[in-house]
């Protein structure tokens, strides 16, 4: 799962996409790997969601206005978010399409970032 979310990345890193299409691709990988990804989330959480965290600092999504010196902190704070949330939509949920998790995700993750001064 680490080594397909740092091809993921690693793709993502030499396109122009948007916030929101970052996450959109994001889950359209746990889709396609859902057994996986439910597995790993609960047996394994600590590593994957680490795995996640480094590949968000060498990546550098979510900078916008975040202090560097807190920047960790807000990382750890997103992925467990995002992760808790994947893990409801896949285990639970599945009416949602990918399109509508991506803008939720995004609505909870992004726009308090936009309203800071």
């Amino acid at each position: 799962m680490t080594d397909g979310l740092n091809r993921c990345f690693i793709d993502l890193k030499d396109k122009s996409i948007t916030y929101v299409e970052f996450i959109r691709l994001f889950l359209e990988y746990c889709y396609e790997n859902a057994d996986l990804f439910l597995a790993l989330n609960k047996t394994d959480s600590i590593s994957l969601k680490s795995a996640c965290v480094e590949l968000l600092v060498k990546y550098g999504f979510l900078t916008g206005k975040i202090p560097k010196k807190d920047r960790i902190y807000d990382y750890v704070f997103y992925v467990n978010g995002v992760f808790s949330t994947v893990d409801r939509w896949l285990r639970e949920d599945r009416t949602k399409s990918v399109d509508e998790m991506a803008q939720l995700i995004y609505r909870l993750t992004y726009t308090p970032h936009r309203s800071q001064k």
